[in-house]
Order: structure tokens, then sequence, then C-alpha cells
């Protein structure tokens, strides 16, 4: 089974420091379970302009991703509330 790792673009480490700190660390617990849990989901891909993107939901809050299969990497691209982050 392989072992996947998060990576953060720029512009994702960005939107969790707009973030408050409660919602940050759900998040990064969110994540962590994701990470060690990911060979047993079935991502939810994207369509129209967020093609080739996967979101993962947290409550309100979203994160887009992209996953990269020959190196086991989440790529983190987005993160931020529902009614914002498809716009």
């Amino acid at each position: 089974m392989p072992q996947w790792k998060i990576v953060f673009s720029p512009s994702a480490q960005n939107d969790l420091e707009k973030i408050s700190t409660v919602i940050r660390a759900r998040l990064f617990d969110k994540l962590e379970w994701f990470e060690n849990n990911f060979d047993s989901i079935t991502p939810l891909f994207l369509t129209g302009q967020w093609k080739g993107f996967c979101k993962l939901r947290m409550g309100d809050w979203r994160v887009l991703y992209q996953i990269d299969w020959s190196r086991n990497y989440l790529m983190v691209h987005v993160i931020g509330h529902r009614k914002d982050i498809y716009k």
C-alpha cells in the first residue's frame, strides 16, 4: 500500500494564513486522516473550469487538490469556504 504525502502550493499556504486557528486545526486533523486513508476513499473529481482537481469537504470548508499518482503526492492548491471557493 503506497504512502501518500500532502504538499501545499504557495497559494494554499496563503489561504491557510487567512483561516482562524480553530478552523486551521480542524483542517489539519482532516488532512492527516485523509493522507493516511487516501487508498480507502473515492476522490471527488470536479468538472468545468476545475477539471483535473478533486475536492475534500470539511463542513463548510473545501480543499481543492490534484493527485500525482507517480510520486504519491496530494497537491493542495486552494483552501476556502464553500461560498467563495469556486469563484
